[in-house]
């Protein structure tokens, strides 16, 4: 039986210099710092990973090397939200060829559909994905109507608001099974990519400045700031898409030096200890 538990840390989409490519090695840099920081898994393709501006290629490319690269040391989920039905299946059978463990999946994030057409979107990438299916919707897209009958599905369980602003809230499954998939109080928020295991730090007092700053100016642009900070470079923001502004670049400064600080003096008292 497969369990999922604790923080699943969505990776930013690391891009060269030019954002023209994929960074192989700034993703590694990434999975490193996911692991030895204690993250119980990772989250590809997502949100963060600026899903929207990439291509399908580049991401089939980011979860091959991710998977490859973890040698099973975490277990992955993949983001197959997509336009169209056959884009978000060919993702979730390439996910599920290359050892994804499940496959995380949104409703169409543009145009208006109606309930019958929802339900036929999810039933036909559950069918044929051959991995379990976890659905969210953080537009509000999707009726009761839809929801019960796409729980109804076997492979399927439910995900809470992948824009919810606080981690109890985010990615959080209740303990349910599906084809002997177990699921136990995962949590996957962008505030995982400042803190890799949110559980040690549910009552840091600057976890919540972090989440509000992040669903303000953006994860993925505030991200690769933190990891500029850190003197990683992750590449560019992909257009459209454009680097924090100035008041938010401030805002993301201090949290970062004050959280920086923080586990400087919190190692430091370690080490005389």
């Amino acid at each position: 039986m497969q369990t999922l538990a604790g923080t699943f840390v969505p990776l930013l989409m690391p891009f060269t210099d030019d954002a023209g490519s994929l960074s192989e090695i700034r993703l590694a840099r990434l999975m490193r710092w996911a692991v030895e920081g204690g993250a119980s898994g990772i989250v590809v393709n997502s949100e963060v990973a600026e899903f929207t501006t990439t291509t399908s290629e580049e991401r089939k490319s980011a979860l091959e090397f991710v998977i490859r690269e973890s040698r099973s040391a975490l277990p992955v989920m993949a983001h197959v939200t997509s336009l169209n039905t056959g884009s978000s299946l060919d993702l979730a059978q390439h996910a599920s060829r290359h050892g994804a463990r499940a496959a995380i999946i949104q409703p169409p994030y543009y145009g208006t559909y109606t309930d019958r057409e929802l339900v036929q979107h999810f039933k036909m990438v559950a069918q044929y994905a051959q991995l379990p299916i976890l659905v969210a919707d953080p537009q509000k897209l999707m009726s009761e109507h839809v929801w019960t009958e796409v729980l109804a599905i076997p492979s399927v369980r439910r995900l809470e608001s992948l824009a919810s602003v606080w981690p109890q809230e985010f990615c959080t499954q209740e303990s349910a099974s599906a084809s002997e998939f177990v699921i136990d109080h995962a949590v996957c928020s962008p505030v995982a990519g400042i803190y890799p295991n949110i559980e040690e730090h549910v009552h840091d007092p600057l976890l919540r400045p972090w989440v509000e700053a992040l669903k303000s100016y953006g994860s993925h642009r505030s991200l690769k700031l933190v990891w500029q900070l850190r003197g990683k470079e992750m590449g560019a923001i992909r257009a459209p898409l454009l680097p924090v502004e100035d008041h938010g670049q401030a805002i993301l400064r201090k949290l970062y030096k004050l959280t920086f600080e923080k586990e400087t003096a919190a190692g430091e008292n370690s080490t005389a200890a």
